[in-house]
C-alpha cells in the first residue's frame, strides 16, 4: 500500500488507505466544491486536495470524532477545508443549499435505515449540472454469495440500529430513483473466481 498520495494518473492501486480511487477518478474535472460525506480518516480529503489545492473540500464526521485531538496530533482530516463533526442530518443542515459541485457517498449511506431519505436531503446541496457519486457494495457479488453458502454470519448492526447494507443492481437503481436521482452505473469491481479446487461446498 502506497504511503504517498498518487500523483494524477497514478490510480494503480484501488485504494489509498481506506480511500477509494475509482471513486475519486470519477470527480468531474471541473468540480471545485466537493462534500465527503463519509470522513473515516480523512484520505478523500488528503487526496482532493493533493491533486488539486484549489479545490474546496468539506467533509462530514461523526460526533465521536474528536476534531480537538486530531488538529492537535495532525490527520488527514485537516486537510479538508471545512470538518463538520455531527450526525449526519445536522451536519447536511449547516450546509448551504447548491453549495456543492459534487457529493461523494460511501459507507455513511449502508449506515442510515432509510438510504432513499438520507440521499433526498443531500440532494438540494448540489449546484445546477452537480453529481453525487457512490461506492457501495454488491450483495450479488459472488464473494457475498460464497460468504452466505458457507453460513457465515451478516453484517453487524451500526450506532443507528441498522446493519451495513449491501445493494443489489436493482434495489441501488431503486433507492436512487426514490430519492430523485437518475442513477448510472460508471464501474464496477471484476475479481478472478476460487478455483474449483478451493471452493468449500
Amino acid at each position: 500500500m502506497s504511503s504517498r498520495p498518487p500523483e494524477q494518473g497514478d490510480f494503480s492501486d484501488e485504494f489509498y488507505y481506506d480511500a477509494d480511487l475509482r471513486l475519486l477518478q470519477a470527480i468531474p474535472p471541473g468540480a471545485r466544491d466537493i462534500l465527503d460525506t463519509d470522513c473515516r480518516s480523512g484520505r478523500l480529503a488528503e487526496i482532493l486536495k493533493h491533486l488539486d489545492p484549489a479545490r474546496r473540500i468539506t467533509s462530514i464526521a461523526p460526533p465521536a470524532f474528536n476534531a480537538q485531538e486530531v488538529a492537535e496530533h495532525g490527520s488527514p482530516a485537516m486537510c479538508a477545508d471545512r470538518l463538520i463533526t455531527a450526525e449526519f442530518e445536522s451536519a447536511i443542515n449547516d450546509c448551504t443549499t447548491s453549495s456543492f459541485d459534487c457529493i461523494l457517498v460511501g459507507h455513511a449511506l449502508l449506515c442510515r435505515s432509510d438510504p432513499s431519505t438520507a440521499l433526498a436531503l443531500l440532494r438540494p446541496l448540489l449546484r445546477a449540472g452537480g453529481h453525487l457519486l457512490a461506492a457501495l457494495p454488491n450483495a450479488q457479488h459472488w464473494t457475498q454469495i460464497d460468504r452466505l453458502l458457507r453460513g457465515e454470519p451478516g453484517s453487524p448492526k451500526n450506532n443507528d440500529g441498522a446493519p451495513d447494507r449491501a445493494f443489489t443492481a436493482p434495489s441501488l437503481i431503486k433507492t436512487f430513483l426514490a430519492a430523485g436521482y437518475l442513477p448510472r452505473l460508471l464501474d464496477r469491481r471484476r475479481r478472478r473466481g476460487v478455483e474449483p479446487a478451493q471452493r468449500r461446498y
